[in-house]
């Protein structure tokens, strides 16, 4: 669903190379997740990048995160392996590592900023301990649905039709009448976007204004996650 790339360059040296984030994200409208993977590595600015070097143990992909209702984790991938861009021309990438995380957003459909950062120390090369770093916060996952068309005036005795639209082709959907005591109650299965209540269910309200020529209903609209 999305896709970013962050570069940075080394602190020293000849800047033949930069190091690199790569990230991109999906999300899980039911599970109310964002799921991130993040790529680390090289960007060849030119073809005379072509060095081989020891990482010390320095290169590193990490994602900090906050689960809904718990505390700051994360997530890295490491090596002390070196690597050879030998063979690498201008306009390359050179992935080194990659590490993902699902994240599960709050119960409104809000997530908190992530920081994506990665590491690589190519001192022996002269450029030294190249960092990156960025921050990224989900899109808003929608929780509740909402109505698309609610007639202002019901006949009793007529049917009456209400329409919404789902957050969420996956939501399951309640939509209830309530007139008085009396309450009317319509359960959509997921993708289904209307309702229609019968004459004779209509007529069932009667009761509730028996000294008036009219009266006052609610209309609700119940989104349930996950269900079918």
């Amino acid at each position: 669903d999305g896709l970013a790339i962050v570069k940075a360059n080394f602190p020293s040296g000849n800047q033949n190379f930069q190091i690199y984030l790569d990230y991109s994200y999906s999300q899980n409208t039911t599970a109310n997740t964002t799921t991130i993977t993040l790529k680390m590595g090289l960007y060849c600015v030119n073809s005379y990048a072509s060095y081989t070097w020891h990482t010390n143990g320095a290169t590193l992909a990490r994602i900090t995160y906050y689960n809904a209702g718990s505390s700051t984790a994360s997530n890295q991938q490491s090596t002390g392996n070196g690597y050879d861009l030998r063979g690498h021309k201008a306009g390359d990438y050179v992935q080194l590592l990659s590490t993902s995380v699902t994240v599960t957003h709050a119960s409104d459909g809000t997530c908190k900023a992530i920081t994506l950062y990665g590491s690589c120390n190519c001192s022996n090369t002269g450029q030294g301990l190249g960092t990156v770093s960025t921050t990224f916060t989900p899109p808003r996952i929608p929780r509740a649905s909402s109505f698309n068309s609610v007639p202002s005036t019901m006949t009793l005795g007529q049917a009456y039709t209400v329409t919404i639209s789902p957050a969420s082709t996956s939501f399951t959907h309640t939509v209830k009448i309530t007139a008085g005591s009396r309450t009317l109650t319509k359960n959509l299965a997921a993708g289904v976007t209307s309702c229609t209540f019968s004459a004779s269910e209509t007529d069932l309200l009667y009761d509730q204004i028996p000294n008036s020529n009219s009266g006052s209903a609610t209309v609700s609209l119940t989104t349930s996650v996950g269900l079918s």
